[in-house]
């Protein structure tokens, strides 16, 4: 589940940066005058917004799912749910501080 975690955040890092680089050829069109350039900008705008929200939700769930795995395998083995800890604090440190998304606070519930 961690290399799947990790593989989602790195092409969520590459749309962004993908996102970055349109947005930077259609600034410097509207820069230039180009008033259909700005239009466009601002709909990726939008869109890089929609984006971030989706991907949020998404690492939510990969959370949750983390979560119900860990303690699954922590009530077999007998420990209770203290055994989720071990992994817990570094997926939710990597929602949280992910650059790109915006903090809702719903990494920390």
């Amino acid at each position: 589940m961690e290399q799947q975690y990790n593989r989602l955040q790195q092409e969520a890092q590459g749309v962004m940066q993908s996102l970055q680089a349109l947005a930077g050829k259609l600034k410097t069109a509207a820069d230039g005058g180009n008033q259909d350039a700005r239009e466009w900008l601002l709909d990726l705008k939008e869109l890089a917004l929609d984006i971030q929200t989706e991907q949020q939700q998404v690492m939510n769930v990969m959370q949750a799912m983390h979560l119900a795995v860990q303690n699954d395998i922590s009530s077999m083995q007998g420990q209770g749910a203290s055994g989720s800890r071990a992994i817990t604090p570094k997926l939710r440190r990597t929602c949280h501080n992910r650059a790109m998304l915006p903090s809702s606070g719903a990494a920390d519930s």
